[in-house]
């Protein structure tokens, strides 16, 4: 499997990707009276992300690069290339974090978070 990230200042293809985990984190609060009643306000997600790491050997160090302007320029990105349709959408970069491994040659190790874009009044 690989996935495709899209921005205005390019596209780059992650070759197998080895990990992913989802967060989701919504805002509540509880409101206690004085007269002991409650009141619980869900203000829905405040973040959607995902992070996503992996390995890549083919052309990794310009990847990396192309990704990093992309997060340094608050591109909104379009991922695609998941099994899973849902999280085939858009996101910002939110963190990325590359090293080269030693004694490998153009081989970095990735983390890339990426952050769920939400439209105006949507939760």
């Amino acid at each position: 499997m690989s996935i495709t990230i899209t921005g205005d200042s390019g596209s780059v293809t992650l070759n197998d990707p080895q990990g992913l985990i989802k967060t989701v984190s919504k805002r509540v609060e509880t409101f206690i009276f004085a007269d002991s009643t409650e009141e619980l306000i869900d203000y829905g997600k405040t973040q959607d992300q995902i992070t996503i790491t992996g390995i890549e050997t083919e052309n990794a160090e310009a990847k990396m690069q192309l990704l990093n302007t992309m997060m340094d320029n608050g591109e909104i990105v379009e991922v695609s290339g998941f099994s899973d349709s849902s999280l085939n959408t858009y996101y910002h970069i939110s963190d990325l974090r590359f090293e080269r491994k030693p004694g490998g040659v153009g081989i970095y190790w990735y983390s890339l978070t990426l952050e769920k874009k939400f439209e105006e009044g949507m939760t």
